[in-house]
């Protein structure tokens, strides 16, 4: 299997980061390493991320518009021009604009399907991923003690922990 940038090429691309939270600002920072356009938007008007953002600003090849705005998950329009979106974790797939990227065949990807794509297969095969409802911090917090008993390093990410990318 190919590497990643030579299966999905970000280079030019138009990239939407939904949710704002530690995940979706590490998303956005990831993508500031390829050239292309993120918008990032949150549904909170009064989120005051603009320094998480000063240095890749300045990136050559990078450009970044944020957008927060309580009624932005109704907002259509902004995936005009869209070629992925990147979901954070938190944020509902039934939110209006998920429902309509999906309409549109747009990929929408989580933030942990994003960041899985540059782990390399010996990270990959050393990954325990929890999903589900109900339960999963407390699955996961089990998990994490059993492997520090065990003398085994690990670190939880996701929800909890660090964002995966």
């Amino acid at each position: 299997m190919g590497n990643f940038e030579e299966l999905f090429s970000f280079k030019d691309k138009k990239v939407l980061v939904i949710g704002l939270g530690k995940s979706g600002v590490s998303s956005v920072k990831k993508l500031s390493t390829f050239n292309c356009s993120v918008t990032a938007i949150d549904t909170n008007p009064l989120l005051n991320i603009e320094r998480e953002f000063t240095s890749i600003k300045k990136k050559e090849g990078f450009s970044l518009e944020l957008v927060l705005d309580v009624n932005i998950n109704s907002n259509t329009e902004i995936l005009k021009d869209i070629d992925l979106v990147i979901l954070s974790p938190g944020v509902s797939n039934e939110i209006p604009l998920i429902k309509f990227a999906d309409k549109l065949g747009l990929p929408v990807w989580s933030e942990i399907e994003f960041a899985w794509r540059f782990l390399d297969e010996p990270g990959k095969k050393n990954t325990i991923a929890v999903t589900g409802t109900n339960g999963k911090t407390t699955v996961v917090t089990i998990i994490q003690k059993i492997l520090e008993h065990s003398k085994k390093n690990s670190v939880v990410c996701g929800n909890i922990g660090f964002p995966l990318i």
